[in-house]
């Protein structure tokens, strides 16, 4: 199911949690190109009763577990293999859980021409795709909404990138972001 339009009361009602991520401009993207796609992916959030706090360039932000959106020139430049067709990657060790995701600005500029979408959209789009993948299930693809596995060039323009997540998995979101911070809270308290 795509859900396109804004939570229901019952989403409301619920407090949000935060997640913090760190993103990191590798690519070297314009501010402004970064600043409007984490608009896009604050809201695919927000639609799931999650705030996000993003940290851009903060490498010396040493919180345990913080999970970290990389944003990639090229896939080509990455030290592992990479599907075709991705635009970007959540990746473990091990079949473990990671804490980064990378994304692929070649890739994501490619996917908005294709679909005559300005790329700062589809970049947002694919920020909150990968960091969905850190955060729910091994593979959580859905057959609709962020979490498709398989994008259409028009899905992102006919949604105007305000694609969510399924209730189900905004859910779980909600509960596994919640236990993080409550673990994290553990740990610095110590």
């Amino acid at each position: 199911m795509l859900t396109l339009g804004p939570l229901t009361a019952r989403c409301w009602a619920e407090p949000s949690p935060k997640l913090t991520v760190r993103v990191m401009n590798d690519a070297q993207l314009a501010r402004r190109t970064v600043e409007e796609a984490l608009m896009i992916a604050g809201g695919v959030y927000r639609r799931a009763g999650v705030a996000v706090e993003w940290l851009q360039e903060e490498p010396d932000d040493a919180r345990i577990g913080a999970l970290t959106i990389r944003l990639a020139r090229t896939a080509s430049e990455m030290p592992f293999r990479t599907a075709e067709d991705s635009m970007g990657v959540a990746r473990g060790m091990d079949g473990a859980r990671g804490t980064v995701a990378y994304v692929f600005y070649d890739r994501v500029r490619e996917f908005a021409e294709q679909g005559h979408v300005d790329a700062w959209i589809v970049l947002g789009c694919a920020i909150a795709h990968e960091l969905g993948h850190l955060l729910l299930p091994l593979n959580a693809h859905a057959t609709d909404g962020i979490m498709r596995a398989q994008w259409d060039s028009k899905l992102i323009s006919r949604a105007g990138g305000f694609l969510s997540f399924a209730p189900d998995q905004a859910r779980l979101l909600r509960l596994r972001i919640a236990g993080r911070t409550a673990s994290a809270a553990g740990r610095y308290h110590e």
